[in-house]
């Protein structure tokens, strides 16, 4: 007789996370744990980048001994005049993100991340200060339950969010800490992305019980020092730092609003045979890159391949074409996009853009950008010719050792020289391919 399977539903968003997290997150330990850490710090930088809010300082605190971590900024506050505060830590598809309405670029877009945090914390609290209200709104969860609900009156107008939390190796593992040099490491480079027009301050301490173990201040950097970061090998041509911004027109909820690109990218070229390109969107590290380094590779491959080409004598073109490969051979790249337009974030762990929308704008931007600083820059035109030049002749000169080498290896094999590698009782005849 026939048996059947046992049928499961959740109805609760904390149990979804729970039960399936690698739908919801992509790591589980460590790399886990650093995942939620900068969901709850990237939400409170993008309080304080939006212009709308009086945040300007963000303060992260990290203790060894619990592994707890907690990120507080003076930003305004969670309003919950249409949802309460529950709402945002315990179902998914909350929040303020959706339609990118705010005046700065944000690194959220699925309404999951403190939902996400909760739930895959053994320890959870949030607290939101409001001074409109005079009200301080605490909440603690344990294991994604809600253990206590305060509300607290605010006389002295104190303002912003704090969120605290223990990763929770029940549901990331046995092995989850949080790690302290890759924090350490991520707020650094954040620190290069903070608009410059907009003072923010992090505080990074990092505590083992009352015991201090690191201190640091996080400010504002040029975004170009990024670049040595990537550069392997010697330098070949000077750091070329440029910036630019375009807007594109979105529909959403039927109606058209605009929406406002910044771009900033440095390139320079090294004497290995590798491209390299860092890339970030609105605070994230796209890791895997996307439409907005795919625009700004196209613009630069087909600019200089022009200008290359351009240069060659009746003898050179004889011996040999340029091509985009050549271009891309030594081409150290970073390059950032700060925008309130959907960017199309792939997956949770947003490691690439992919809203094909954006290509055009992007390349209708950079183009007379890159246009114009070589114009004004002729000898720096004229060193990057030679680069591209020197990995065509190099490419050319590779694949004629190449090709040689394959000649000679098989002219030395004939029917019975041919090594038995796959098992066959035959002879396996080169040309034919005939296998027994």
């Amino acid at each position: 007789m026939a048996k059947d399977v046992k049928m499961d539903y959740f109805e609760d968003d904390i149990q979804k996370i729970q039960n399936k997290t690698n739908l919801y997150i992509k790591n589980y330990g460590p790399a886990g744990a650093f995942h939620l850490f900068k969901e709850d710090a990237q939400n409170a930088i993008d309080e304080c980048i939006d212009e709308d809010s009086n945040g300007n300082e963000i303060n992260i605190k990290l203790d060894l001994t619990t592994d707890k971590v907690t990120v507080e900024d003076n930003g305004r506050g969670f309003p919950e005049v249409d949802f309460p505060l529950d709402i945002f830590c315990t179902k998914i598809q909350s929040g303020s993100k959706f339609y990118r309405d705010q005046s700065g670029g944000t690194s959220g877009e699925f309404g999951l991340g403190l939902t996400a945090i909760n739930a895959l914390s053994s320890f959870f609290m949030i607290e939101s200060r409001r001074a409109k209200e005079k009200t301080i709104h605490r909440l603690t969860f344990k294991e994604g339950k809600k253990i206590k609900d305060e509300m607290l009156k605010n006389p002295s107008k104190k303002h912003g969010s704090t969120v605290s939390f223990i990763p929770s190796r029940k549901y990331l593992g046995d092995n989850t800490v949080l790690p302290v040099e890759d924090i350490t490491n991520w707020l650094t480079k954040m620190s290069y992305l903070l608009p410059k027009k907009r003072p923010i301050v992090i505080n990074y301490e990092v505590m083992k019980g009352l015991e201090p173990v690191d201190s640091i201040v996080f400010k504002q950097r040029d975004f170009d020092e990024l670049l040595p970061n990537i550069v392997t090998g010697n330098k070949m041509s000077k750091k070329v730092s440029l910036s630019t911004k375009a807007t594109i027109d979105e529909t959403i909820g039927g109606k058209v609003k605009t929406k406002v690109l910044n771009l900033q990218f440095a390139f320079m070229y090294d004497d290995s045979s590798e491209s390299v390109y860092d890339s970030y969107c609105n605070f994230t590290n796209t890791t895997e890159n996307g439409v907005h380094v795919d625009a700004v590779e196209e613009c630069l491959c087909r600019f200089f391949t022009v200008k290359t080409r351009a240069s060659l004598s009746e003898r050179e073109k004889e011996k040999y074409d340029i091509l985009w490969n050549d271009v891309r051979a030594g081409l150290k790249m970073i390059l950032n996009l700060n925008t309130n337009a959907q960017v199309g974030f792939e997956g949770n762990m947003k490691e690439k853009i992919g809203n094909k929308l954006l290509f055009p704008v992007i390349k209708e931007a950079v183009t007379p950008l890159i246009t114009k600083y070589f114009e004004e820059h002729e000898d720096e035109l004229k060193n990057i010719i030679k680069i591209v030049k020197l990995n065509a002749r190099a490419r050319i000169e590779a694949n004629k050792v190449k090709t040689k080498i394959v000649a000679e290896s098989v002219g030395r094999f004939n029917d019975h020289e041919i090594p038995n590698y796959l098992g066959v009782k035959k002879p396996l005849r080169m040309g034919s391919y005939r296998f027994s």
